[in-house]
């Protein structure tokens, strides 16, 4: 059985990642929330200014305001 066969996801963490990577991409993971007005957005996208934005283009409907404020995309993510 080779190496990479034994190497499970504790051990690659371990020895290919550091804290600061995991603390990263946890905050990506699991993002922080904010509740307006009944709506859920995530933290890092709201603003006073853009709520209300997203809520005219919505026409006041909060499921499409929340879909619009807090759509990510992967390139948005990576940038590249």
């Amino acid at each position: 059985m080779g190496e990479s066969a034994r190497l499970d996801i504790h051990s690659y963490i371990n020895d290919q990642c550091h804290p600061e990577q995991i603390l990263m991409f946890s905050t990506l993971l699991f993002p922080a929330f904010v509740v307006s007005e009944e709506g859920v957005f995530l933290e890092r996208n709201f603003s006073d200014e853009t709520f209300a934005r997203c809520m005219s283009l919505a026409y006041g409907d909060m499921a499409e305001a929340e879909r619009l404020l807090n759509c990510v995309k992967i390139y948005d993510v990576f940038g590249q």
